[in-house]
């Protein structure tokens, strides 16, 4: 049985979207529920076809996002994914 990679892994999943002039990058920090780094989770965007690792900190980064609706999921073998919708949008 998988463990519930939202609840039993993660304590903090922080999510910030931040804006340039034409797009936005998003970026975080994952640690686990004992408060340590959560490093080598995949991080996917989907509808940018974007995917990146986290680093041994936990942290992440995916830039050059235009406006659009997104589903950004994180995985790690041996647990259920974490799903998160998010809206970026123009001019903000």
């Amino acid at each position: 049985m998988k463990k519930t990679l939202s609840i039993l892994l993660f304590s903090l999943f922080v999510l910030k979207i931040t804006y340039s002039q034409n797009s936005a990058a998003i970026y975080g920090t994952l640690k686990t529920s004992d408060d340590k780094a959560a490093s080598r989770v995949t991080i996917q965007l989907s509808g940018k076809n974007a995917t990146v690792i986290t680093d041994d900190h936990g942290r992440y980064n995916i830039r050059n996002i235009i406006s659009g609706n997104y589903t950004l999921t994180a995985t790690l073998v041996g647990y259920e994914p974490f799903n998160e919708q998010i809206v970026i949008e123009a001019d903000k």
